[in-house]
């Protein structure tokens, strides 16, 4: 999609109206600081359809998306992943990479993998379950 090229009087600030592109001048600085006064209870940033449904906020406790999200490319997240509702993925997600030595007998989560490589000749991938029991397989090498 072309990036809008109004401007506000003068030529130099964004319009209140229109279609508009902010540029860098600095390649060392930030392009757009938004920097809310002590105690803002009101949003950064907030795109909304024309009937005001907002679809799209950055506000004091974070960022709300409204609908579907799409990440091209990769992503890092830090911290707690709340999911409510169900997830698809295009690739199956392992979501425990760490490959530990000793087997796991308690403790995990519904839906972790969780591998092991004991370094006797075989390797145990282990899945958890909904019911709090998990699935264990002892795989040996070919």
């Amino acid at each position: 999609m072309a990036e809008g090229s109004d401007t506000g009087p003068g030529g130099l600030v964004v319009p209140l109206l229109g279609d508009f592109e902010i540029r860098q001048r600095t390649i060392a600085t930030d392009v757009m600081t938004i920097t809310g006064v002590s105690g803002a209870a009101g949003d950064y940033i907030v795109c909304q359809d024309s009937s005001g449904t907002e679809a799209f906020v950055v506000g004091t406790a974070g960022i709300t998306i409204a609908g579907t999200l799409t990440v091209d490319g990769g992503a890092t997240i830090t911290g707690a992943l709340t999911q409510t509702g169900v997830a698809t993925f295009a690739a199956k997600p392992v979501l425990n990479a760490a490959v530990a030595t000793t087997a796991i007998t308690t403790g995990m989560t519904t839906g972790e993998i969780f591998f092991v490589d004991p370094g006797t000749g075989g390797r145990d991938f282990t899945v958890a379950v909904n019911d709090g029991t998990f699935w264990r397989v002892l795989m040996t090498d070919n």
